[in-house]
């Protein structure tokens, strides 16, 4: 099969999930390439988090010579005049799996696929490689959670049971978010080592000590659970968990390790 071929820009993507449309940015390296990414955001934020996501895709396609799929879950637009209803983890791990087969109807020539996500997406990443055994060749979780109960407490708990949703002010929205009863039910019963531990690829975990939303330590439980021996964790001292003071070697480390993978595909 012939490698893709790219023309060095960004594109605007849809793609029909059944009762929504994915909304996404296809970015590609200029001339051939054979590997893709795709780029989960966590909870509260949207496809760009911030910015890390527009600026790594351009580390990807010009350092690494990769395409990168990123794309809005559900809740994005579904912003009503008083915000908006979170994803599930479920739902999450939907869209990506919806992403991954536009990829490979759309885009043949792509031979590896890697998947990467942030805070909340980090999660859904793992549970998604999971479900997928096989299909990515590495899976990347920046600041990813090994237990969300971290995210809430007994009282929001109590309070999503009566009302079906519990709602969340966050500093950096401008509406509120309202977390559905049954996201507090999957975080409850979510164990993400056991589930890191079916999965079959390298995974990298980066985390930072600063970081006030996920434990640091939650990388290395993840990591030495992994069967595949170049599993690495990575714990920035600076960092917290928008990686605000430590993006370049966010950025860097990334990349080097998917080069390294990149070299194992080759020999």
């Amino acid at each position: 099969m012939p490698a893709e071929t790219g023309t060095g820009e960004d594109e605007e993507i849809s793609i029909d999930a059944g009762d929504h449309t994915i909304h996404g940015t296809y970015t590609t390296p200029e001339g051939e390439y054979e590997s893709a990414v795709i780029l989960l955001h966590g909870y509260g934020a949207d496809r760009q988090v911030g910015g890390m996501f527009r600026d790594f895709a351009e580390v990807l396609k010009d350092e690494c010579n990769m395409a990168s799929f990123r794309f809005d879950m559900q809740a994005v637009h579904q912003i009503a005049d008083d915000g908006f209803t979170q994803y599930t983890l479920k739902e999450g791990s939907y869209d990506t799996t919806k992403s991954l087969e536009w990829l490979k109807e759309t885009h043949p020539g792509i031979k590896h696929f890697y998947i990467l996500g942030h805070s909340m997406g980090g999660t859904i990443d793992i549970i998604n490689e999971a479900e997928n055994a096989g299909m990515y060749d590495a899976v990347i979780a920046w600041a990813g959670a090994s237990g969300l109960n971290v995210l809430y407490t007994p009282e929001q708990l109590a309070q999503a049971r009566e009302d079906g949703y519990y709602r969340v002010e966050l500093s950096w929205k401008d509406y509120p978010i309202y977390l559905p009863v049954e996201w507090f039910e999957e975080v409850k019963s979510l164990d993400l080592p056991a589930v890191s531990v079916r999965g079959k690829a390298p995974l990298l975990a980066v985390n930072g000590k600063l970081d006030d939303t996920v434990p640091y330590e939650t990388g290395e439980q993840l990591v030495k659970v992994r069967s595949d021996e170049r599993s690495v964790c990575i714990i920035y001292d600076e960092a917290d968990h928008m990686f605000r003071d430590t993006r370049p070697a966010l950025y860097r480390d990334t990349a080097e390790y998917l080069k390294s993978l990149e070299e194992d595909h080759q020999q």
